[in-house]
């Protein structure tokens, strides 16, 4: 069981979830202003609980995937100026290492553009 508090992505396509799952890899392409406010505060090294439920529905007992993070990179985003008003986006590429599947058993909100922590426990088969 972990007990330590790690910062909790939310809202991930399920497909995508499985890709890492499958493949063991994945970098995640983000644009979520709670995203890049986790992003700016990660090290390479740490732990993170992915989930696809939207921020707000994380709760004790919700299921999801441990990762550890193998790169990160914070950038602007040149934009097509019809598609929103903005010319520059900030995003943030996470890459990740599958870890184990997990259930969180504590969360704490920080509020909006600050993000989520979680600590969850690993799915562990005895017998």
């Amino acid at each position: 069981m972990k007990e330590e508090m790690v910062f909790c992505i939310t809202g991930i396509d399920y497909n995508e979830i499985r890709d890492l799952e499958k493949h063991g890899v994945k970098t995640f392409e983000l644009v979520c202003a709670d995203h890049i406010a986790i992003a700016q505060q990660l090290k390479k090294g740490a732990n993170i609980f992915i989930v696809n439920l939207s921020k707000q529905d994380v709760r004790p007992g919700v299921e999801g995937i441990a990762a550890k993070v193998t790169d990160i990179k914070v950038d602007y985003w040149r934009t097509v100026p019809r598609e929103f008003d903005e010319k520059e986006l900030l995003t943030a590429r996470i890459q990740t290492k599958y870890l184990d599947e997990g259930r969180i058993i504590k969360e704490k909100d920080f509020g909006p553009g600050k993000g989520i922590r979680v600590s969850y426990e690993t799915h562990v088969l005895v017998g």
